[in-house]
């Protein structure tokens, strides 16, 4: 009789330490669940915010880029490059300025945006946006930058061997792929 005592009594306490090492899974279960939820709604939150800055940064890109076409590029003429190639310089550097801003953007969200899904769609869509804004950016610049200092080397190609020079815009980046799509959109 006090080994079927015994062996009910190690029966009880294997049968509550089981149901305490389920308890205690289910526990570690619900706040891991809560904390991933916590993680997730921040780096939600993050991309907001950061989209938002990288919004505002697009802005000003377009606005300089539109600024460089209407002033620089639409009535660019040989005759009149050397007497305002200050002034485009000038106008080519606001307009460089605006990328640095737009790299720092890029640092922020290309962790939490480039091959990355939410459960939230408009944030999957704010996400989507950002890599082709930055995609497209880069690559309009370069182009521009490109194309202007093609202008400038064929009107040194003209000059008298003599004559003063202009000097081409100097790139200090490429074409991207931010996606890795093998599309360079904004590059034409």
């Amino acid at each position: 009789m006090e080994k079927k005592s015994s062996k009910k009594k190690v029966l009880w306490g294997l049968g509550i330490l089981f149901i305490l090492l389920v308890i205690i899974v289910i526990i570690y279960f619900v706040i891991g669940y809560k904390n991933d939820q916590i993680e997730s709604k921040k780096k939600i939150d993050s991309v907001i915010t950061s989209y938002n800055n990288f919004k505002t940064h697009i802005d000003s890109f377009n606005k300089e880029r539109d600024n460089f076409y209407q002033v620089v590029m639409k009535d660019m003429y040989y005759e009149d490059l050397k007497n305002n190639d200050t002034k485009y310089k000038e106008i080519i550097s606001n307009y460089t300025k605006t990328i640095e801003p737009l790299e720092d953007d890029y640092k922020e969200l290309k962790d939490k945006c480039v091959d990355v899904l939410y459960p939230d769609v408009s944030v999957n869509n704010k996400c989507e946006a950002f890599v082709i804004g930055y995609e497209k950016a880069i690559n309009s610049y370069v182009s521009d930058i490109k194309k202007y200092n093609e202008n400038i080397k064929d009107y040194n190609d003209i000059l008298e061997e003599n004559d003063t020079k202009i000097e081409e815009v100097k790139l200090t980046i490429d074409y991207i792929d931010v996606d890795g799509d093998r599309k360079y959109l904004g590059k034409n």
